[in-house]
């Protein structure tokens, strides 16, 4: 059985697709990115994820598929109603494609949820100092299915940390997609 998740975003969507055996247990992960901040616009966007997603189909032909849930609310000082709107309406557009592409309904994880349901404790930046992106990436990293995984990096080639290896920005969507994976059946979303 072959499971995908996916942490959808404007700019850059994250997927993990799991080898699940026929105990239910997961036992091979493969994740990866769709690059989107340079698509121009929503349509242009979509049909980029489009074309990720089909090759995705073709190569392990999906039985489940899990999406990150739209935010449900507005919270000030994070993103404006603009931002979430968009995201929503993107969002909606690649549920709609991953259903058309893979002929299953993608089911909505709410991350909080998923993130409670999978022993992943969170701080505050504020008090640990370490962004939520962060912590849930350093889950991933320690998590058994990801032990020997190398996360993707890049070496920057200037400013105050030149020559430094960083970790790509993309590893963060990536965990997340891999946390909405393994949530998803969990909470029977």
């Amino acid at each position: 059985m072959k499971r995908l998740g996916l942490d959808i975003s404007t700019s850059c969507t994250g997927w993990a697709v799991a080898d699940v055996g026929d105990d239910g247990q997961v036992t091979g992960v493969e994740m990866g990115a769709i690059h989107l901040s340079k698509e121009p616009d929503l349509i242009s966007k979509a049909l980029r994820a489009q074309s990720v997603l089909q090759e995705l189909q073709a190569r392990h032909q999906f039985d489940e598929v899990y999406v990150e849930e739209n935010l449900q609310a507005f919270h000030p000082g994070a993103s404006s109603a603009q931002t979430i709107v968009k995201l929503a309406k993107f969002n909606g557009i690649v549920t709609f494609l991953c259903h058309q592409t893979t002929g299953h309904r993608a089911r909505d994880v709410n991350v909080n949820r998923a993130r409670k349901v999978l022993g992943i404790n969170l701080q505050r930046e504020r008090v640990c100092g370490i962004p939520t992106k962060e912590q849930v990436l350093r889950w991933a990293s320690s998590h058994p299915l990801l032990a020997d995984y190398e996360w993707p990096r890049r070496t920057l080639s200037s400013g105050p940390r030149k020559g430094q290896e960083v970790i790509e920005g993309h590893s963060y969507d990536m965990a997340d997609a891999f946390v909405v994976l393994l949530a998803g059946p969990i909470l029977g979303a």
